[in-house]
């Protein structure tokens, strides 16, 4: 009986030992699965994180394509006026030069207006001249219309192309174009100086 009493209390010491073991192996799996939960906790965490992360990038590079397919857009319509600005442009230089063009047209018709208006008074008032003019008989003078001096032998009378006026050699010395003339005729000096400032005007 003692010795099955010491055996029971050896297997009691024993499972007791066992039991201290195993409690002890359970906390120590119990703080292992407390670490493992927290590890687990914190990587949902991150992975949370990472994937609002993922999830703003996304978005982000949604966003980035909206704006590049506006731009893109944008550099078309751009690119689109700027052909026709370089339409427009060309279109105003041949317009421009065109214009020029009828513009010195328009000058050298104006030039040829007046100087064919200017030919049409000249010959109105060479024509009125003519009618006006009367050509002085050489009976009827014995001395120069401009100097006064009498006419002699040497001092020979002539007759101004213009006027129709009789002269001495000195006071009609010059010749001048008229329009009833095609080369130059003596003129006296008063219609010399007459034509002369109305051909330089």
């Amino acid at each position: 009986m003692i010795n099955d009493s010491k055996d029971m209390e050896n297997r009691l010491h024993e499972v007791s030992k066992e039991k201290g073991a195993v409690e002890e192996t359970m906390q120590q799996i119990s703080q292992q699965l407390v670490t493992c939960e927290s590890k687990r906790n914190a990587l949902e965490v991150d992975l949370k994180i990472e994937r609002d992360w993922r999830s703003g990038l996304q978005e982000e590079l949604m966003r980035v394509n909206e704006n590049l397919s506006q731009m893109e857009g944008r550099a078309r319509d751009l690119e689109e006026l700027k052909q026709k600005y370089a339409s427009l442009q060309e279109a105003h230089e041949e317009l421009k030069k065109s214009f020029l063009e009828q513009e010195t047209a328009l000058i050298e018709m104006g030039n040829t207006l007046s100087s064919s208006h200017l030919k049409v008074v000249e010959m109105k008032e060479a024509h009125q001249n003519m009618k006006d003019m009367k050509w002085a008989d050489d009976k009827d003078t014995d001395h120069c219309q401009l100097c006064k001096q009498a006419f002699s032998i040497s001092r020979r009378k002539h007759h101004c192309r213009n006027c129709g006026g009789i002269f001495c050699n000195p006071c009609s010395d010059n010749e001048m174009p008229l329009p009833s003339s095609a080369k130059p005729v003596r003129v006296c000096d008063i219609c010399y100086n007459t034509l002369l400032q109305r051909y330089q005007s």
